[in-house]
């Protein structure tokens, strides 16, 4: 899949803005977490804190975003944050009437 100069800038946009205000807002909470900074330490605690975060931003806010204007290259429309919980609910039933 090719795909255009202003998609490449639109993706380098994206991850820089997500990282960006990833770096300026990013707090610890120490009160989320009192037994683990009690038992390791805030200095042990931080980094971990902070990379499970930037993991979990990665997919909500770039990965989502990146698939978005790929996709756009192949659908008039795309969403993001879609459950699809009908779909889900008939393979359900399709597995339990199969093993049923």
């Amino acid at each position: 899949m090719l795909i255009t100069n202003q998609q490449k800038s639109q993706i380098q946009e994206v991850i820089t803005n997500s990282l960006r205000k990833k770096f300026q807002n990013y707090n610890l909470e120490p009160a989320s977490l009192p037994f683990y900074f009690r038992l390791h330490g805030k200095d042990r605690i931080a980094p971990h804190s902070f990379i499970h975060s930037l993991s979990t931003n990665f997919g909500t806010s770039i990965f989502e975003s990146v698939a978005k204007s790929l996709a756009l290259l192949n659908f008039a429309d795309t969403q993001l944050q879609q459950w699809q919980a009908h779909k889900f609910r008939q393979r359900c039933d399709r597995l339990s009437r199969y093993h049923g």
